[in-house]
């Protein structure tokens, strides 16, 4: 059985055509022969990279030396809206790098682009962002699809819940489905936030607001507790009230 490779976002942002389409053939050919799956977007300018920005990327390649906006005035305002992204600049000078300091970029390649030194860069920037995904494992779950990569904050799921083949995350922002089983979800789930009431339903324990007898209530979604699971469910929900009153 193929090994499920490992999915990571980024963005590359750079006035030239070139340099975005061989970092981007760089990444294709490091996630090929080191089984990554890397979701690329592209900018040709700060200002469109910025205009409608989420918090979305684990990593962004950003040219310095842009015409109608500087690479660390671009890193400047992205680290007021993503202090958690690796940033990676692509420049032809060194002596950006105290500004660099500045913005807690974690590397420099330098124009022209050698595979070699993008690929020890790159092993560089995933060991980091693997530590900073290991410190918020809590924050999010993420998962490849067709059209992407998936990444929902685990605070904005209300509910998860099996549908034939699937699992279907119900959050504050829509529905999103995943190819996968309701027990190896609820194990990529931190326990002191999700809790099973039933074969088919994952709530979040902080979107609860009522239980009557069997049903549970999160607003106007009711849901029925099994009979198997309602000491547990009604244990863990008084726990987990207490330590967040």
């Amino acid at each position: 059985m193929e090994k499920e490779r490992e999915a990571i976002r980024l963005a590359i942002v750079d006035d030239e055509v070139t340099f975005r389409n061989q970092i981007a053939a760089f990444l294709h050919r490091f996630g090929s022969a080191n089984n990554f799956l890397f979701q690329i977007d592209s900018f040709e300018s700060g200002n469109a990279f910025l205009g409608n920005y989420h918090a979305l990327y684990d990593m962004v390649f950003l040219d310095v030396q842009m015409p109608l906006s500087n690479g660390i005035e671009v890193a400047k305002t992205l680290r007021t809206k993503d202090s958690k992204v690796a940033i990676i600049f692509v420049t032809n000078f060194v002596q950006f790098a105290p500004e660099g300091y500045q913005v807690h970029a974690l590397d420099y390649i330098l124009k022209p682009i050698e595979y070699y030194d993008f690929e020890m860069k790159l092993k560089k920037a995933i060991a980091a962002i693997r530590h900073e995904k290991e410190i918020r494992k809590e924050e999010y779950i993420a998962f490849p699809k067709k059209e992407g990569i998936v990444r929902i904050a685990l605070k904005h799921i209300r509910y998860v819940e099996s549908v034939g083949h699937n699992v279907l995350f119900h959050t504050v922002d829509g529905e999103f489905s995943k190819y996968d089983s309701l027990r190896h979800t609820l194990s990529q789930l931190p326990g002191t936030l999700f809790l099973q009431i039933n074969n088919c339903q994952v709530v979040n324990m902080a979107y609860v607001t009522k239980i009557d007898k069997m049903k549970l209530f999160l607003d106007t979604d009711m849901f029925l507790i099994s009979h198997p699971r309602k000491k547990d469910v009604m244990e863990r929900l008084t726990r987990f009230f207490n330590l967040n009153a």
